[in-house]
């Protein structure tokens, strides 16, 4: 008699079970389940069954509409729906444009006790005035809001133990706190989706996955958290009240504080009613499923069973319509992606940015976690190492919610990209190939950053290249890889990977060298030394450096040069000292020269080392430098004329020398110091050349890789021999530079000639 009505109310029976609602939308309840109509259906989209999307806009259709001048769809005061598990977030969101309040299950419906004729008989009852059914006087019906209609149904239908009833307010504009309305705990679940994703980017203990947040959620939340005959759904207040318990998210459920005071007393909030002799149960529900891999056939619409999160039975009103996440876009058989978008819109818009789904792909996915196991066993995702050190790659602290065995693959060359095929991604009947070749992180494009140079939990990486910042990429697959795709889609949209990287920085060691192939006595040899800032330092420090210079070598006067800090010689210890500023990224070099004295050469071991000491602001390093020195062995310090002197010259090979080469050594004798007498070698050599008359010789021998040329031979001081301090003289070719004896001096001669 009067519409628009100033009151309207819609009351909608349906499965007790709950599951119809959420299945296949081609399939609905399945063959044989139809209710509409007696007989089965082929298929429940014969028997007119609706998606819930697909009944929002009926219902959005038949709205009335106001009499304004720009008429506004009037929406129902009130929706009950009369059917199991329907008290969800996914659910009501839906309901937001075209009712006000709504009272549902959270639970299956008991048809024994709470049947649709109940609700139906006391809504008429109340508003003809009859005694049966709902308690309300006549002007109370007529004039009550759907909200104090909604809240009377709930406390006068007492459920059976078990069950939950509630009414939830849709669109109350009363702000009861952070998360006081259905749209402010919809931004909220958001919210805390958010933070639990950031959450999981974080893996504490880089050594151990039981820190991690992923593993601390499904071992202490999700598997603990009330959970509905739908196992695929749990209660929203429960799963908050378990995050706030646990220390070690709460850096990352603060949300959850904002939901649990919302849910936890109906009134003001979402819930204005809530009848149930369950405490955990809150009224809402949320799509968390407990796993990902659950097989197909166990899952089972009339059933109260497991859907995995990538189970073909759920609708794709449970997912997200958005290209950034990996949501299933497709169920059942023979059902593909393009088909449901030619379909219709799939909507699920409960949270604006999606991130529920968002979390739940993060969720089910692994987490990957790297390091660099270092010396002392620490682990870091940033280490430096000095060249040659070989450090452990580790990836023991990865995750995975599902306990799934995971695989490991390492890029080990960003740079580089291996000559293996794209895989085969899968079809609906086939899997993705594995082990990984090409793409691991099945993003389907082939990069340089997606192979698989090594593989397993660990493996070890050695620094060759000073100065180099190297980036090594782990990708982390769990078993769901392996299952066959249950849809068509691109492989991003499917497999589950997760990458991490790892740095390593080979820094810039400290150097010491010579110039100098073969240290020859008089000669100058150049010295040059450079001391690195630690990189692991911050700011200025001092740096050190200290040279004692070995007894053969004499430091060459005016020759010491540094760019900064200031260089002292120590008579006393024959040491250079450098003192200096140091910063991070920089360094300082010194150089100086000295000359070779033989004669302090030790014959058995003709080489020189230089041993300088570095202290970078953090740690001292030692450096060496050994340079092979032509050794000829000590004169008897006084000679008479006649004395014979046996000379040994050792000839080392270069450091650098890979093959025998041969060395020459030449005597020059000068008349009146001393005459040739007899001479041999000790390495096969040449004939030698010996010029009696002037007392020239000329001695070619083969210096092999790593030994000496020695050359032995006697000399017998003239007797004219002039007085005073005298020393032999030689040539060695290559270099073709002189090399004195260590001096003599002749007594019992004749005086020096006029």
């Amino acid at each position: 008699a009067h519409f628009p009505a100033a009151r309207s109310a819609l009351v909608l029976w349906g499965d007790p079970q709950g599951y119809g609602w959420k299945a296949d939308p081609t399939r609905a309840l399945g063959p044989g389940q139809d209710t509409r109509k007696s007989g089965a259906a082929a298929l429940d989209a014969d028997a007119g069954a609706f998606t819930i999307a697909d009944l929002a806009d009926t219902i959005a259709a038949g709205l009335p509409q106001s009499t304004d001048p720009e008429p506004a769809p009037i929406p129902l005061d009130l929706l009950v729906l009369d059917m199991g598990q329907m008290a969800n977030l996914d659910v009501a969101y839906q309901f937001l444009d075209v009712a006000n309040n709504l009272v549902a299950w959270e639970t299956p419906v008991d048809r024994s006790t709470a049947a649709y004729a109940d609700l139906y008989r006391g809504l008429l009852n109340g508003l003809r005035c009859g005694s049966d059914g709902v308690k309300w006087t006549c002007d109370g019906v007529r004039n009550a809001t759907g909200a104090a209609v909604a809240g009377e149904f709930v406390s006068q239908l007492a459920p059976t133990p078990g069950q939950t009833l509630v009414a939830l307010a849709l669109n109350n504009t009363t702000d009861a706190g952070t998360c006081g309305t259905l749209t402010k705990l919809a931004a909220c679940v958001s919210d805390l989706a958010a933070n639990l994703m950031r959450g999981m980017d974080d893996p504490g203990d880089l050594a151990t996955p039981d820190d991690n947040a992923q593993v601390l959620l499904a071992q202490q939340v999700r598997a603990q958290a009330a959970t509905m005959a739908d196992r695929t759904f749990i209660d929203l207040l429960d799963f908050a009240r378990r995050l706030t318990g646990i220390a070690a998210l709460d850096a990352i459920s603060t949300p959850a504080d904002a939901i649990v005071a919302a849910l936890s007393t109906p009134g003001n909030g979402p819930v204005r009613a809530r009848s149930s002799d369950n405490a955990e149960l809150g009224g809402i529900s949320l799509f968390f499923p407990a796993t990902q891999l659950v097989a197909p056939e166990t899952c089972n619409a009339g059933a109260m069973s497991d859907c995995g999160w990538d189970n073909p039975l759920p609708s794709p009103q449970l997912y997200a319509d958005d290209d950034a996440i990996a949501a299933v876009m497709a169920a059942g058989a023979g059902i593909t992606a393009a088909n449901v978008a030619a379909a219709g819109e799939v909507r699920l818009d409960f949270v604006q940015q999606k991130q529920w789904d968002e979390f739940l792909q993060r969720y089910y996915a692994p987490v990957a976690v790297v390091c660099a196991r270092a010396a002392d066993d620490t682990c870091a995702r940033s280490l430096v190492l000095r060249m040659g050190e070989t450090v452990t790659l580790d990836a023991v602290g990865s995750s995975d919610s599902d306990g799934a065995t995971l695989r490991y693959y390492w890029d080990l060359d960003l740079d580089q990209d291996s000559d293996a095929p794209l895989p085969d991604y899968g079809s609906s009947t086939r899997p993705l190939d594995e082990p990984c070749t090409e793409d691991c992180d099945r993003d389907g494009v082939d990069g340089v950053d997606d192979d698989a140079d090594a593989t397993g939990v660990t493996t070890t990486w050695t620094c060759t290249e000073e100065g180099r910042t190297k980036l090594i990429r782990l990708l982390v697959h769990d078993d769901h890889n392996l299952a066959d795709t249950q849809f068509v889609a691109e492989p991003q949209r499917h497999w589950n990977v997760d990458t991490a990287q790892v740095t390593l920085y080979c820094a810039v060691e400290p150097q010491f060298h010579a110039d100098a192939d073969l240290l020859l006595n008089g000669a100058r040899v150049d010295y040059q030394l450079v001391i690195v800032a630690n990189p692991d330092m911050e700011g200025t420090v001092e740096g050190r450096l200290v040279n004692p210079l070995p007894p053969a070598l004499a430091l060459y006067p005016n020759s010491v040069e540094a760019a900064v800090g200031s260089v002292d010689y120590i008579t006393a210890t024959h040491t250079l000292a450098w003192t200096g500023p140091l910063r991070r990224d920089e360094s300082v070099s010194i150089s100086y020269q000295a000359t070779v004295d033989n004669s302090l050469v030790p014959l058995d071991a003709p080489a020189v080392a230089n041993e300088a000491h570095f202290f970078d602001g953090v740690v001292t390093q030692t450096l060496a430098v050994t340079v092979p020195a032509v050794a000829v062995d000590a004169t008897p310090p006084l000679v008479n004329p006649g004395d014979v002197v046996t000379y040994t010259v050792n000839v080392p090979a270069r450091a650098d020398q890979v093959a025998p080469e041969e060395v020459t050594l030449q005597y020059l004798g000068e008349t009146k110091t001393a005459a040739l007498d007899a001479f041999d070698g000790t390495l096969p050599t040449a004939p030698s050349t010996f010029d009696q008359l002037n007392n020239i010789l000329i001695w070619p021998a083969q210096s092999a890789p790593g030994q000496r040329a020695t050359f032995r031979f006697m000399l017998r001081i003239t007797d004219d021999a002039e007085c005073g301090v005298n020393s032999i003289r030689f040539f060695l070719w290559p270099p073709g530079q002189s090399v004195n004896s260590p001096s003599f001096t002749v007594g019992n001669c004749l005086p020096p000639s006029p």
